[in-house]
């Protein structure tokens, strides 16, 4: 019996150590990524949200920088925010959040689905901002796992200013782009509720802090708007009707010259610059 105690031990001692290590190398890099986050909160104006709001240029603004990332559902948008104003001496001002119908479209449901492959990248990108836990969202099997502990030694994913000199895009590109976010399988919800628990989530806690908060529809390409069903439309118009004390821009139509497009839903740098200087710039001041 003593034998066995004893191998026992020397099998089960590596393993709390790693699990230690593992916690104490989560808990610095949390505060590091806190620390990091205490500088961003020293701007008047952070930019936030998905890959359309990476292409406007923190450099563009006055005392401005980008905190969107790819892709970026409203939950880890929310938790991004959460963790900025833990510092009570934030000098946050302005935030500028996008808000289209695309972040309402299936692909958006799929990205808190941490069991497929697209919700298990945006959680190892995100994990460090998590600041609230949320079990309607994130459930306790998907933090026992070998996979989160992969993702405790990945570096947290910051975002920020993406520049694209491509312009024209062709209709094949424009057409990928519309089935990422809108084929469905018949499982799959036809819209991206979580968003609007979330959005609204955003906009309380703007509020809470007196912070004014900016949504923009960022502007898409043409042929991609119009092959938008009416019902994504529709129910993007009804978002934004239930969303109150929040300031909308909406520029889904702003860009008419397709060589001002990267993609079907991203600007390249001259429609930054057309954007930024008609639209946006005097709501920076």
């Amino acid at each position: 019996m003593k034998k066995f105690f004893s191998r026992l031990l020397i099998f089960l001692i590596p393993i709390m150590l790693f699990i230690i290590g593992t916690l104490l190398f989560y808990y610095m890099r949390r505060q590091s990524v806190i620390k990091e986050a205490d500088k961003i909160a020293q701007y008047s104006i952070v930019i936030m949200g998905d890959s359309q709001m990476q292409r406007l240029k923190s450099n563009l603004f006055p005392d401005c920088y980008n905190f969107a990332g790819s892709g970026e559902h409203y939950y880890f948008t929310y938790q991004k925010l959460n963790t900025l104003l833990k510092n009570k001496n934030h000098s946050i001002k302005k935030i500028f959040l996008n808000c289209g119908p695309h972040e309402f479209s299936p692909a958006y449901s799929r990205k808190l689905e941490f069991s497929g492959n697209m919700g298990k990248a945006d959680l190892k990108k995100h994990l460090y901002f998590i600041s609230s836990f949320d079990n309607n969202i994130l459930h306790v099997k998907d933090l026992v796992s070998f996979k989160i502990i992969a993702d405790i030694y990945s570096k947290p994913d910051w975002g920020g200013d993406y520049s694209s000199t491509a312009s024209n895009p062709d209709s094949s590109i424009i057409h990928a782009i519309y089935r990422k976010h809108f084929d469905r399988s018949e499982r799959e919800p036809e819209f991206a509720e979580k968003q609007i628990i979330y959005l609204k989530k955003i906009v309380s806690l703007c509020l809470d802090s007196n912070i004014e908060l900016v949504l923009i529809s960022m502007p898409y390409h043409s042929d991609y708007y119009d092959m938008i069903d009416q019902k994504y439309l529709q129910y993007y118009k009804d978002v934004i009707n239930n969303v109150n004390q929040v300031e909308l821009i909406n520029l889904m139509n702003a860009v008419p010259d397709p060589s001002l497009m990267s993609d079907a839903t991203h600007l390249n740098d001259d429609g930054v610059e057309k954007i930024v200087d008609e639209y946006l710039l005097k709501e920076a001041k």
